[in-house]
């Protein structure tokens, strides 16, 4: 009769389906949101995309002063009522507001479109319609998101952002527990 003996195998440990890796999800939306703010900074020029601070609250509730908006360079042609714009006034300022209404180009016009434009916060239409070739486009808006931008570009910005991005990688890659070179190994 042969001796008793008992073996045993060790199983690999498998995560259930219903628990949620917390520091991958986050891993992956902070590189994603990385990545879109590469693409804008980087890849949008060539795009026709800029960013825009506002400067004044004539775009208030939904733009307040401070809002960041990606713009994108359209010909005027394509713009419609209720589309929000960026043009140049006649002294080179820019100005960014709702379109209220689009006239085609013409003689009067020196063949340009007549774009008649008005601040949501304002009561009334600016006072002379703004002729233009070409427009910025608000592609999208983010309150407050130009106090942001210029926190981010500060010096104490890019220290913070510096020291929760290294926190952020270490958290991720730190070893949890023991025998973790063990477990990598087996792995």
């Amino acid at each position: 009769m042969a001796p008793f003996s008992v073996t045993t195998t060790r199983q690999p440990r498998h995560r259930g389906n219903n628990r949620i890796d917390r520091s991958g999800i986050l891993y992956a939306v902070s590189m994603a949101i990385a990545a879109l703010v590469v693409a804008v900074a980087v890849v949008g020029p060539v795009a026709g995309l800029h960013t825009v601070r506002l400067v004044t609250g004539s775009m208030s509730p939904s733009l307040p002063a401070g809002a960041l908006l990606v713009v994108k360079d359209t010909p005027a042609a394509e713009v419609v009522p209720g589309d929000v714009v960026m043009v140049q006034r006649p002294d080179h300022r820019p100005v960014t507001h709702r379109v209220v209404a689009v006239a085609p180009p013409s003689v009067e016009t020196g063949g340009r479109i007549a774009l008649t434009l008005r601040g949501d916060a304002n009561e009334t239409d600016d006072p002379h319609p703004y002729l233009v070739e070409r427009v910025g486009l608000m592609i999208v808006g983010v309150p407050w998101g130009g106090q942001m931008a210029e926190f981010v570009r500060s010096p104490v910005g890019m220290g913070v952002l510096t020291v929760l991005f290294s926190s952020l990688v270490l958290w991720v890659l730190w070893p949890a527990g023991k025998n973790t070179l063990a477990r990598l190994i087996e792995s």
